[in-house]
């Protein structure tokens, strides 16, 4: 009788879906734990919190996170040789914005915008630079305007009445400021003297 009542007792036991977990236990708890761990947590701990923290920051300050995005083409330092801007590779229209409003609009008698391409030779026997600068003129793109990504098509029309481009858009750029030849792409924003009404 208690075979029969033991090979029951068992074939129930078999069938149970939520068996309980037995393990071993260290020092009267369930787990080991090692200096390494602990470690590695309180590593991991703190990336987590600094990266969350600044992600708050971002959408507290409402932060373009956009121009803190770099995509590294070409170093030129290491390249050595004259690399060549044009529309394919290089897109450059400007304009401003009126913040009190939030309409683009491009006035030159409030500020003053130089675009130059420049070109610096250091003679290294006797430690000098000259340079070369090429004022490139520019004007209303308008249907030159470049679309730059699907997501600013909605406002591409509005620029292309407002935004300005090089005439010539073909730059070069080349080595850094300590290279022999060094070519760069200067534009300059100043505010204009004249007083408008």
């Amino acid at each position: 009788m208690k075979k029969i009542a033991s090979y029951i007792g068992n074939s129930i036991r078999k069938a149970d879906l939520f068996p309980q977990k037995v393990s071993l236990t260290y020092r009267g708890k369930p787990f080991f734990q090692t200096l390494g761990g602990g470690l590695l947590s309180m590593i991991i701990t703190v990336i987590v919190i600094g990266y969350s923290a600044r992600l708050f920051m971002i959408m507290i300050e409402k932060e373009d996170t956009a121009k803190a995005l770099n995509t590294v083409f070409i170093d030129l330092q290491s390249y050595g040789q004259s690399y060549e801007l044009n529309n394919d590779t290089f897109q450059f229209p400007f304009t401003s914005l009126d913040t009190s409003t939030g309409e683009f609009y491009f006035d030159p008698s409030y500020i003053t915008v130089s675009i130059s391409q420049e070109t610096n030779y250091y003679d290294l026997k006797i430690g000098a630079r000259s340079s070369q600068e090429e004022v490139r003129p520019f004007s209303l793109c308008g249907g030159r305007f470049p679309t730059v990504n699907e997501n600013f098509n909605d406002t591409r029309n509005i620029l292309m009445q407002t935004a300005q481009c090089p005439l010539n858009n073909s730059f070069s750029v080349q080595g850094s400021y300590f290279s022999e030849i060094y070519k760069q792409v200067t534009m300059t924003v100043s505010k204009c003297n004249n007083s408008t009404s």
